[in-house]
């Protein structure tokens, strides 16, 4: 994620390819701490919610600001899986479903539980999900699509727009 929204980052301020800086992998944020403090990395593109406490500690220092140009998550599944998992998948969603619905409709227990387990300040879990814009449902936006197939195809990730159904588990995720 970290590594494809650099190139968003670069697309969104009109950098081109020769601009392309090399890349460290750090897979997650306790590598990133690691690659910062053994001077392999100089920067690192996260969600800027979850590095606020090391920025307001100031072990690191927020330089910008970059968003996604489409939905934070998705529930995907490789092709050849599909066909025998398509029943985990709906129990998946079926699942976690009622769990979302219940966090989204209860603002106090959300700030809580992103108050504790990500150690944020209350007002930062709050300044957080006044961001959030919950579906609880397994549908993609047909703006949400574009927007992302757009930035997939500009960056060079994608040479085309494939079909929806190309993409989209057919009778489980719906275009909408």
């Amino acid at each position: 994620g970290s590594h494809l929204m650099s190139f968003v980052y670069a697309m969104q301020r009109g950098w081109t390819a020769s601009d392309e800086p090399s890349f460290v992998l750090v897979s997650d944020l306790k590598g990133a701490r690691e690659a910062f403090w053994q001077g392999l990395a100089d920067g690192f593109l996260w969600e800027m919610f979850m590095t606020k406490p090391l920025v307001d500690a100031g072990e690191w220092r927020r330089v910008d600001v970059c968003r996604a140009p489409w939905p934070a998550f998705a529930l995907v599944t490789r092709d050849d899986l599909l066909p025998t998992a398509a029943d985990t998948l709906r129990t998946t969603l079926a699942t976690v479903r009622p769990h979302a619905l219940a966090l989204a409709a209860d603002r106090p227990r959300l700030i809580r539980e992103v108050t504790e387990r990500f150690d944020l300040a209350t007002a930062d879990a709050e300044a957080w999900a006044d961001q959030i814009t919950w579906s609880c449902t397994p549908t993609l936006s047909r703006s949400s699509w574009d927007a992302a197939c757009d930035a997939l195809t500009q960056v060079g990730i994608l040479d085309h727009t494939p079909a929806p159904d190309e993409v989209l588990a057919v009778g489980i995720c719906e275009l909408v």
